[in-house]
Order: structure tokens, then sequence, then C-alpha cells
């Protein structure tokens, strides 16, 4: 799979963090508690370098009583990828997000699958960033784990096609989709976008391909 970094960020909740748990019981992960005043901690959790997400899943126990502010994820996975097992040692445990209590999440520079978060009971109501990246595509299936979701950014990545079937399940809930700088082609196949998005969704970018549409706003009625 292709580098990701995803953002997602919770407003269902406003907690400050608590006491880490001891480092070898996170290993290879590491936790920092830093104060805010005499009564609140600030906690970050750093996970780096993970040859596959199964190692999340040995250390869920020891992290599940803490309240974690942010959890980062960065150059991981690749070990996974190197052996062709993307799609199964580089997606989030089942339940990962639901039974950790993650305030804000961010995941870059690691090898995730296109559907990482499918297994999992997320309900995101905020915002998901995947911007800067190589992502080609989005996995259908990840629409219906994020229900509630408000603000979808895929600025700055490879799209190039706006498949419908992809987007079939993109939550009503949703006000903006940003696609901005994607080279994405614009031809009859995303006339669905205006059927699909309702008046009050702002879609960010304009179109690649071809000359005639170049720089045009995706919703632009095509000459079919």
């Amino acid at each position: 799979m292709l580098p990701l970094i995803l953002i997602v960020i919770y407003s269902t909740t406003a907690f400050g963090g608590t006491l880490c748990p001891p480092r070898e019981d996170i290993y290879p992960c590491n936790c920092i508690n830093v104060p805010i005043n005499k009564k609140l901690m600030h906690t970050i959790v750093n996970c780096h370098h993970l040859p596959h997400s199964g190692v999340l899943s040995s250390i869920m126990r020891s992290l599940k009583p803490v309240q974690i502010d942010q959890f980062h994820i960065y150059n991981s996975f690749w070990d996974a990828h190197k052996d062709g097992l993307t799609e199964t040692k580089a997606v989030l445990p089942t339940d990962w997000l639901t039974l950790l209590r993650i305030k804000e999440m961010e995941i870059y520079d690691s090898a995730l699958s296109s559907c990482f978060a499918c297994q999992s009971k997320l309900t995101c109501k905020n915002t998901v960033t995947n911007s800067w990246n190589q992502i080609k595509e989005i996995d259908s299936k990840q629409f219906g784990f994020l229900k509630g979701l408000k603000s979808l950014i895929l600025a700055s990545n490879d799209i190039v096609e706006l498949k419908e079937v992809a987007w079939k399940n993109v939550p009503s809930s949703i006000t903006l989709v940003d696609l901005t700088d994607n080279p994405i082609h614009c031809d009859c196949n995303i006339r669905w976008i205006n059927g699909t998005f309702v008046v009050h969704v702002a879609i960010l970018g304009t179109c690649s391909s071809p000359e005639d549409y170049e720089d045009s706003a995706y919703e632009k009625h095509l000459v079919c």
C-alpha cells in the first residue's frame, strides 16, 4: 500500500490525559505526560517502526485504562507491506478506536490498507484527513465506519477517477469534501456527483483533464 496520513479528531470528548503505563508494557511504543497545570496533564503515545498492526493488539490491554490526548503511529507496517500482507497485517485491530480512549489520532508514513478501519467500529463525528500522500482511491467499505463524518480531506493525492461505487455510502452528515490538487479526470462517469451530494455539501478541487474541463469544478455539467 502507499504512505498514508490519517488524522481522526473526535468531538465527543474533551478529557485530559492520565498517567502513562510502564514503558515495558507498551513497547515498542512510548508514552509521555506533559503537565498543563496542577491538576491536568496531556498524554501522548508514540508508536514507530511497528512491523505490522498485530503489535497494536498486544499492547491494547495496557493502554485501555489510559486517557490519551494524542496517539501517533509513524513509519510503520512496512514489513507487512514487503511481505504482501498489507490487507491483513496493515489494518487497525477490531474495535481499536472504540475500546481505547483516544481524543486525536494521527497515522503517517505508514503502509496502511485502503480499508484500514473496516474491521473497527469507528464513529468519527468530525474530520478525517488523508492529505499529502499517494492515495489513488478510497475503499467503499470505509464510509460504513465513518458515520457522522462532517469533513473528508483528500487533498494532494493521486486520485484520478471518482468512482460512484466508492462513494455510494458516504454519510449524509458530510458537509465538506476536499479533493484539491488531485489529477482527476472529468468525464461522463462523474455525473453522479450532482445526484449524490446535496446542495449544502462543499466539494473543493477542480478537474485536471481533459483539456476542455481543466480547472473546472467537478459539478460542472458535462457534455456527454
